[in-house]
């Protein structure tokens, strides 16, 4: 182990003693010099001692200051009927919206509807149409029934009356 003499363990001593003293006479020097005093009826002055309540207005000031106030408040109702027209406007457009999705299902509606109506009505020309087939065809039997029962008649032998033809077709004496 080193043996540490007395005579060098002062200077360090008085090191440390004297530290805080230079530090104090260097920081000193560092300081910034006190400012002037603003004057209190300036600007500065003013801004500085922020708003004050006891200030005394004149007449022009008053009636600036309730103006002042006056408008502050009329913004705030205008801000908030602002607000309620938007959400009148924002219910008005859901309805509104509302309406479209039932008019566009009315007339999808109405589409299917007339489309089944004209289907309806194909079958119905159709079943007309048929039914003009079956009737036009029908005649056509009967007119070669005639034309058979007349070729029957003809070629059956002797003379006939007309009335008998009246008879052969159907139909009796007249």
């Amino acid at each position: 182990m080193k043996k540490v003499s007395l005579a060098a363990g002062v200077p360090v001593f008085w090191a440390v003693l004297l530290f805080p003293a230079g530090c104090g006479v260097l920081s000193d020097g560092l300081k910034p010099a006190p400012k002037a005093e603003v004057p209190p009826g300036s600007r500065e002055g003013y801004l500085k001692a922020g708003p004050v309540t006891g200030v005394e207005h004149g007449p022009a000031q008053r009636s600036l200051l309730k103006e002042y106030v006056d408008t502050k408040a009329r913004l705030k109702e205008l801000a908030d009927k602002i607000g309620k027209l938007q959400e009148k406007l924002k219910a008005t457009e859901a309805a509104l919206e509302e309406c479209r999705k039932e008019k566009a299902q009315e007339k999808a509606g109405r589409i299917a509807a007339e489309a089944e109506r004209e289907k309806a009505l194909q079958e119905l020309r159709d079943k007309d149409i048929q039914l003009l087939n079956l009737a036009l065809e029908k005649t056509k039997v009967e007119q070669e029934l005639v034309n058979l029962k007349i070729q029957a008649l003809s070629g059956g032998g002797g003379e006939r009356k007309p009335a008998d033809f009246g008879s052969a077709l159907g139909g009796g004496p007249r």
